[in-house]
């Protein structure tokens, strides 16, 4: 008997192969699998980066997230001369302020608080 049984669980595995867990009460880490054309220019086959979050849910849209920001990376570096300048980790603190900016963005709305107003932010950490 496989470990891959049936198609659904090959098909489970791929769909999020940037995402990965190492142990219980870990953070998952997103992975990109560097392109075949850019490895030999990035001097790299993957790399992975912590998401700081261990909620499977979570972890899911913001890997899908990154997975979307790091592809259009690699179509810019392969169009624009200029970004073949870039290393993985560029990629990485690229990636790394997108993830902040992301859960900025998800504690602004699930808290209410406005940025732009100190008062209005504090009111609302109150009430919740």
């Amino acid at each position: 008997m496989s470990i891959l049984d049936t198609l659904e669980d090959t098909l489970r595995i791929m769909k999020n192969s940037y995402l990965v867990h190492r142990k219980t009460g870990s953070s998952y880490l997103f992975r990109s699998v560097v392109p075949l054309d850019l490895q030999p220019l990035l001097e790299s086959r993957q790399f992975q980066l912590s998401l700081g979050c261990g909620i499977l849910s979570q972890s899911r849209l913001l890997s899908f997230y990154l997975n979307r920001v790091t592809q259009s990376l690699y179509n810019l570096i392969r169009e624009n001369p200029e970004m073949k300048k870039l290393i993985i980790s560029d990629i990485k603190e690229i990636l790394k302020l997108e993830l902040e900016k992301s859960k900025r963005h998800v504690q602004h709305y699930y808290l209410g608080t406005n940025r732009f107003s100190e008062t209005d932010r504090l009111k609302s950490l109150l009430n919740n």
